[in-house]
């Protein structure tokens, strides 16, 4: 039981500083290894269209 209301200690403390935005998952949204090269211009539109297609 002490687990469990250590962490509902912890996410009342993170929604209290950062809102809904600190309780999001950020192991889905930053996963891999960011790239060493510079993207194309046609690299950057389809990965945007991802994004927009995602959210």
């Amino acid at each position: 039981m002490k687990r469990i209301e250590q962490s509902a200690y912890r996410w009342k403390k993170t929604y209290e500083k950062n809102g809904l935005i600190g309780l999001t998952d950020s192991c889905r949204t930053q996963s891999g290894r960011p790239l060493k090269r510079k993207l194309t211009p046609f690299e950057v539109i389809k990965r945007q269209e991802g994004k927009n297609q995602v959210t």
